[in-house]
């Protein structure tokens, strides 16, 4: 293998990664252009619950998962082969939704699983084509934690998906969505 080849190999696991990544930013901000940055116009999305085109699950997920106070999402192991511009991939997640209940209480949800993808690159972008997503685990339980309270009973910024949040500061509206090499360009949809 040419070092050429390996610095290819090397740039779009990255790239597939960083995509990876802001499905979880997407979501947990509800952030509905960084989320269909993620997937190609054409891209279908099996969530179990949902079963279809991408970019409509985007515009059902964002209004449903504004319900909850809070979600997060982590990647952990990602495998994945690349052959020219197609990508086979699976990544091992952990969920996290605070669900308000009409009684003024809240549930946890907490699950893990994996996301079985199938990506492919067009005009030296990497997007999801196909996302398959398997449930390997859940646990939902009433909240046990006072979130006023603050973390250990101290003082505690809290996340949230407000224009106030710090991350807004890092990437303002509309700028972490994929870069292309060797460019400031913003990528379109292809």
């Amino acid at each position: 293998m040419k070092v050429t080849d390996i610095q290819r190999e090397l740039f779009d696991r990255e790239a597939i990664r960083d995509c990876l990544y802001r499905y979880c930013q997407g979501i947990d901000r509800c952030d509905a252009d960084l989320l269909r940055s993620v997937y190609w116009p054409d891209a279908t999305d099996d969530h179990g619950i949902y079963s279809g085109n991408a970019y409509a699950f985007v515009d059902a997920v964002i209004p449903y998962v504004r319900r909850y106070t809070q979600t997060h999402h982590i990647l952990g192991n990602v495998l994945m082969r690349i052959t020219g511009s197609t990508a086979s991939c699976e990544s091992y997640f952990v969920g996290y939704h605070r669900v308000p209940q009409r009684d003024g209480g809240s549930t946890d949800e907490q699950f893990g699983g994996r996301y079985i993808d199938r990506l492919e690159k067009r005009f030296d972008e990497w997007r999801i084509l196909q996302r398959e997503v398997m449930f390997d685990w859940f646990r939902l339980a009433p909240s046990m934690s006072d979130w006023k309270g603050g973390f250990l009973g101290c003082a505690s910024k809290m996340g949230s998906r407000s224009p106030d949040d710090p991350v807004n500061r890092l990437f303002p509206s509309g700028t972490l969505g994929c870069l292309l090499p060797d460019s400031g360009e913003k990528a379109g949809d292809g």
